[in-house]
């Protein structure tokens, strides 16, 4: 029989009187033993569930705390990676947009000298057409096409592209009978011109 059903039997044989004194002692010892086993084993049972609870506790809060260490982790990990990607992209952004430039300055070189070989050409048609006005206009307006060009993105000597272009700046049409000279002077320059163009 267990404890807790002698100790309702006891007080039901108390209550109804059917107990001596010696005996009633006897029992209520053995009520109050019962109480303070019963007390005892409730209070290790809480503190058995309560140490229980804590270590499961503790071991989830271990569990969270290593999962949101890998968060963090993979957190930092993932900005690493997308800094890194960002680098590459501003890097190949400043190359690609280096060599863009390069390609402009260029096309814009290559297009100062085209513009000169054609006011050249053009001074030496007028030449033939008697207009010394119209040919000496567009003599200095090949050399104004020159001044702009910068030599190393033209990849022609910038000692030779000064030099054509002090030429053509010194030279000037004059009215006379014979234009022989004179036409083979910018024929020349034009000439000249042209191999810088076919480097």
């Amino acid at each position: 029989m267990s404890i807790v059903a002698r100790t309702g039997r006891f007080l039901a044989d108390v209550i109804v009187g059917q107990h001596d004194k010696a005996n009633r002692w006897l029992a209520v010892q053995r009520v109050l033993f019962g109480i303070v086993v019963v007390a005892a084993v409730g209070f290790g049972a809480y503190f058995f569930g309560l140490t229980a609870g804590q270590g499961q506790l503790t071991a989830q809060r271990t569990e969270y705390e290593a999962r949101l260490q890998q968060a963090e982790a993979e957190k930092q990990q993932v900005q690493q990676q997308a800094a890194a990607a960002q680098r590459q992209a501003q890097e190949q952004i400043q190359a690609e947009t280096q060599a863009i430039r390069a390609r402009l300055a260029t096309a814009e070189a290559t297009n100062g000298l085209l513009l000169a070989r054609g006011w050249l050409y053009r001074a030496a048609v007028e030449l033939d057409r008697r207009n010394f006005g119209l040919a000496n206009d567009h003599l200095r307006q090949a050399a104004q096409a020159l001044r702009p060009v910068n030599p190393a993105a033209a990849a022609v000597e910038p000692a030779r592209l000064q030099a054509l272009r002090t030429a053509i700046e010194g030279t000037s049409v004059r009215v006379a009978e014979d234009l022989e000279v004179q036409r083979t002077t910018v024929l020349q320059l034009a000439e000249q011109m042209d191999t810088l163009l076919t480097r």
